[in-house]
C-alpha cells in the first residue's frame, strides 16, 4: 500500500481511501495484529468505516 501511495504521489494522483486506509492497517500493525490475522484488521476497518 505504501509504495502504491508513493507511486500515486509521485504522478500527482490523490488517493484519498488508499491513505485512509493505510492509516487503518499502520494502527492494526501498532497494536499487535500485524500479519498474526488479516481478518482481524479487515473487521477492524469495516467497524471504523460504518462508525464514521
Amino acid at each position: 500500500m505504501r509504495f502504491a501511495l508513493d507511486l500515486a504521489e509521485k504522478h500527482k494522483l490523490n488517493l484519498p481511501i488508499s491513505r485512509a486506509l493505510l492509516g487503518l492497517y499502520e494502527e492494526a500493525e501498532k497494536d499487535g495484529l500485524g500479519e498474526k490475522d488479516m481478518a482481524i484488521i479487515y473487521k477492524r476497518i469495516a467497524e471504523h468505516s460504518i462508525s464514521q
